[in-house]
């Protein structure tokens, strides 16, 4: 990730590429399965449409577009409605 790495999604803004790796693993032990069911690629930029599957809630779909610069990701922006992940 590039040095002016950012994140914004509905759970979090994040301007440092150690916090975002560290969000993702804290996830990863309810993550059960990451269904990508669609890739769009223009120039620098990538959205991918994906099934996010958890132990903790019920499938939620998520669009995340990904920038590209100089070979290293400097911005991800997330969309999901998150209700059904902080739900107890």
């Amino acid at each position: 990730m590039a040095d002016d790495f950012s994140y914004a999604g509905p759970l979090a803004t994040l301007d440092d590429a150690d916090k975002c790796r560290e969000s993702l693993e804290r996830m990863s032990p309810v993550t059960t399965d990451l269904v990508v069911e669609r890739v769009f690629v223009s120039e620098s930029d990538v959205v991918t449409w994906f099934t996010l599957h958890t132990s903790i809630a019920p499938p939620t779909p998520v669009a995340n577009w990904i920038h590209v610069e100089d070979g290293k990701i400097n911005r991800i922006r997330a969309v999901y409605d998150p209700r059904a992940l902080l739900s107890d």
